[in-house]
């Protein structure tokens, strides 16, 4: 699960009033999770921010549990359960952020200004096609379930950065010799048409049209320094 707690401080995670939401989106290897930390670190370094909050931004980062991944992502034949998974799961953490239960008292109250996806419900809905698109590895009424659940959480996002490289550049980032049923050439490719779309749909009209979330578009093969400045 991807749940807003911290079970070291028995602390529920939520945001503060104001706080945004940014997902980082984007193919395999594409560098999301270095530049989630690039962002963190440039952010909670900038003085005129924290002049701004009275404060050092209180930011938190969710990502996938590998439990999930233990259970189903490595087999192409719970491919599906594992997608709906993560999006049941998605939406769970963007309910308690926004809207914490009240009075619960065995837990206490974290509150953040900015909640960090490493993959969220706009990354969601380019697995969902994706899967359907290669060998149909959910079918029909499965995508269109998929893609309704994952479209209502969009709302709850305020920023959605793609990140993407080719590819042929994520099986080479992952050092595989050998190609796995995730990390594979054709797989990989059907993915990044996806994200090609998105990223092509930006350059020409500065938001794709199938995202209602505001978009940035990174291209991970470039300048890392650069990137993390356009992104900050």
């Amino acid at each position: 699960l991807i749940i807003p707690v911290n079970f070291r401080l028995n602390q529920l995670v939520v945001l503060k009033r104001g706080g945004k939401v940014v997902e980082f989106m984007g193919i395999v290897k594409g560098g999301k999770s270095k530049h989630i930390e690039l962002l963190c670190d440039n952010l909670r370094r900038s003085s005129g921010l924290t002049a701004i909050l009275g404060g050092v931004i209180d930011i938190a980062v969710f990502k996938p549990n590998s439990l999930l991944k233990v259970l189903y992502e490595k087999e192409q034949q719970t491919r599906a359960q594992y997608n709906e998974a993560i999006i049941h799961s998605h939406g769970a953490l963007l309910t308690l952020l926004h809207q914490p239960p009240k009075g619960y008292a065995p837990i206490g109250i974290n509150e953040i200004d900015l909640a960090i996806l490493d993959r969220g419900p706009n990354d969601d809905t380019v697995w969902t096609s994706a899967l359907r698109d290669y060998s149909e590895l959910i079918s029909n009424d499965e995508k269109r379930a998929q893609l309704a659940m994952a479209r209502n959480l969009e709302k709850y996002v305020d920023l959605a950065i793609g990140i993407n490289v080719t590819p042929e550049v994520a099986l080479e980032r992952e050092g595989r010799t050998r190609q796995g049923n995730v990390m594979n050439l054709p797989f990989l490719r059907v993915l990044y048409n996806h994200y090609h779309k998105l990223s092509q749909q930006a350059i020409e009209q500065s938001q794709p049209r199938s995202l209602t979330t505001p978009y940035l578009d990174i291209n991970g093969s470039g300048d890392r320094d650069e990137n993390a400045q356009e992104i900050y």
